[in-house]
């Protein structure tokens, strides 16, 4: 007696895929296909609960030029309510209704020594390195202004590997993300950032979020 339970399979198989051709042509000429736009992991996470300690707790910004960093420092400075804040401001870029624009390290040291406290953005004319070695040294001098670790980080979009894979070892593998796709060995599935997005991670949380000023 002949098996002709191969031909019969392979038959069926046939079969089933007419079927599924007939069918996806079908659906095909029915509806215009829509094609959805990729979604990031991350867009869950773009309301940031951001909850800074002054005097307690450093905030790190970081990333390339036009990014958007200085908008948010300049942000963050304006909700500091009394609390003092020495600004250098080299680019002339921060600007505030309550803050004291100086341009001259003495001038600086000697208002700041009258008035003890007030937010002050230094825009100095003369912007060398013993003009920035100064302002730290002077900056540096009081206790609480200075801490060695940052708490809140936030991180705009990158253009260097190396810049990545010097943060991935502090933030983890989520800030591949701030490169293009074409450049990241991780996350390539990940849209690309928008314009003045960044990456923020309280770094005592085990994840970070999107956001975007």
């Amino acid at each position: 007696m002949e098996d002709n339970s191969s031909r019969d399979e392979t038959k069926d198989i046939a079969i089933d895929e007419v079927e599924s051709e007939n069918s996806s042509a079908g659906s095909q000429s029915d509806e215009p296909q829509v094609t959805k736009p990729k979604t990031s992991r991350f867009a869950h996470l773009e309301n940031i609960n951001f909850n800074f300690e002054a005097y307690d707790q450093d905030i790190c910004i970081l990333g390339s030029k036009g990014s958007g960093k200085s908008f948010l420092a300049n942000t963050i400075m304006k909700s500091l309510n009394g609390i003092s804040v020495w600004c250098y401001d080299f680019n002339f870029q921060f600007h505030s209704s309550r803050a004291i624009v100086v341009h001259e390290m003495d001038e600086l040291l000697e208002m700041y020594d009258k008035a003890k406290r007030g937010h002050w953005i230094f825009q100095p004319h003369n912007n060398s390195e013993n003009t920035f070695r100064r302002f730290c040294a002077e900056g540096f001098k009081s206790p609480n202004n200075v801490l060695t670790n940052s708490k809140h980080v936030f991180a705009f979009k990158l253009n260097l590997e190396s810049d990545v894979k010097f943060l991935e070892g502090f933030l983890g593998s989520d800030v591949w993300v701030l490169l293009p796709p074409d450049k990241r060995h991780k996350l390539r599935d990940e849209p690309q950032l928008e314009e003045h997005t960044f990456f923020y991670r309280d770094m005592d949380t085990h994840e970070g979020a999107i956001g975007k000023v």
